[in-house]
């Protein structure tokens, strides 16, 4: 999704959610913080994919209702670290 529609997609009531990629080489995820909110203030979903530790900067800035982040661990304890974090971020 180009950057450019995104006021004319987020009015489009059948729409349900957008997945935001950045693309390659493009800022870390907690750099998009005004794109993941614009889409989330206009009540649809949002799916994005970031670092293992940008999960805590986003689940506190970002509102959770229809977010849906993914992402990748290298390690079974960084990964149980982010399920700490979500589960400390649980409103």
């Amino acid at each position: 999704m180009a950057l450019g529609n995104l006021d004319r997609l987020l009015q489009i009531e059948s729409l349900d959610g957008i997945q935001w990629v950045p693309g390659a080489g493009a800022k870390p995820m907690s750099e998009w913080l005004d794109v993941c909110r614009k889409i989330l203030d206009a009540d649809k979903c949002l799916q994005i994919s970031c670092a293992p530790e940008e999960v805590a900067f986003l689940l506190s800035n970002l509102k959770h209702e229809g977010l849906f982040i993914s992402t990748h661990c290298r390690t079974e304890k960084e990964a149980y670290d982010v399920l700490k974090i979500v589960e400390r971020h649980k409103r």
